[in-house]
């Protein structure tokens, strides 16, 4: 296992490339309940989930981190881009922080010959994408991963006042996320 530069946090990217699960705890949040074991069991059965389900779960594992359950997800048949209510898995983990959960769903989007361009620039309802989240709330490290596979920093919001991932940066004063999205990303 690959332990992080910064932290703990250790991500097991064997598990995901090899498609295997035996590798990872089988921790999964439960979508409604935060109930772990019950939404676990459930994932390990035989029974199959239907996709609604299963993209509602991964969702919701991104939002709040759960590295484990977005890969069994993902395995199960969660899809990576799925879009529920405007929203995408990648926007979920970017707008909280989650590193591991990004490199993830970056390379399952990878491994399933996603665009990568399509899916780094996917928009959510307001026309913001992941990269104007981490621009926003200062998540340096996620900018300069979600610009190097491939986020531009020209995607504009819709709306009376369009803004770049560059102009919210600005704006909230994240002076590391400026310098990296007009140093290292693509317009």
């Amino acid at each position: 296992m690959l332990k992080r530069k910064h932290g703990t946090i250790v991500l097991p990217v064997l598990a995901l490339c090899m498609g295997s699960l035996s590798a990872v705890a089988g921790l999964v949040d439960d979508v409604a309940t935060a109930d772990l074991p019950s939404f676990s069991q459930k994932l390990n059965s035989d029974q199959k989930e239907d996709q609604g389900t299963l993209n509602k779960a991964l969702h919701r594992a991104c939002e709040i981190g759960r590295v484990e359950a977005v890969i069994q997800l993902l395995n199960k048949g969660a899809e990576v881009d799925a879009n529920i209510g405007g929203e995408r898995p990648l926007h979920k983990a970017a707008q909280n922080g989650h590193i591991s959960v990004v490199e993830i769903l970056i390379a399952w989007a990878r491994k399933q010959g996603k665009d990568m361009t399509t899916f780094m620039n996917a928009p959510n309802n307001s026309g913001g994408t992941a990269l104007h989240s981490t621009a926003i709330f200062g998540f340096n490290r996620l900018t300069r991963i979600l610009c190097d596979n491939g986020a531009r920093a020209g995607v504009r919001t819709h709306g009376n006042d369009p803004l770049t991932p560059l102009q919210y940066a600005k704006t909230y004063g994240n002076q590391t996320s400026v310098m990296i999205l007009t140093n290292v990303c693509n317009q």
